[in-house]
């Protein structure tokens, strides 16, 4: 049997389990089986992945915040595809740290905004860190 290394855990357990966008729980009509119950909210999202980050010491320094103008109450969008992080230079100064998902159709959304005038690899490290929250 041939095993691929992205599905190897070397020592048997993941460091921490993934944030989760959706809520399931067990189906009492099909014992073991999941049934789907709700999609988060924005809000429920970053709250998770900000206790993370605080106890990782990588709380964006300028600020880290759900999306101007989304509503955290709006539960995340049903046809996600995946969550993705990445770091990109600001227009005139610093360096940000977009979370979002792209939907199934293939547009992006931004969920989640960070800005940092640490540098780069600060920025990158915060979006490493929050790529690891989510991966499966």
């Amino acid at each position: 049997m041939t095993v691929y290394a992205r599905f190897a855990i070397l020592d048997g357990k993941p460091e921490q389990e993934p944030i989760d966008v959706e809520v399931w729980e067990p189906n009492p009509e099909k014992p073991g089986y999941l049934r789907f119950v709700r999609m988060k909210t924005a809000q429920e999202v970053f709250n998770e992945l900000k206790s993370r980050l605080e106890a990782d010491g990588l709380i964006p320094d300028e600020y880290f915040s759900v999306m101007v103008g989304l509503d955290g109450e709006i539960p995340i969008p049903k046809d996600w595809w995946r969550v993705v992080c990445f770091a990109v230079k600001g227009s005139s100064e610093g360096h940000y740290i977009h979370i979002g998902i792209i939907r199934s159709g293939g547009q992006y959304q931004d969920l989640f905004l960070g800005k940092t005038f640490q540098g780069l690899e600060y920025a990158l490290k915060v979006a490493g860190a929050c790529t690891r929250c989510f991966e499966v």
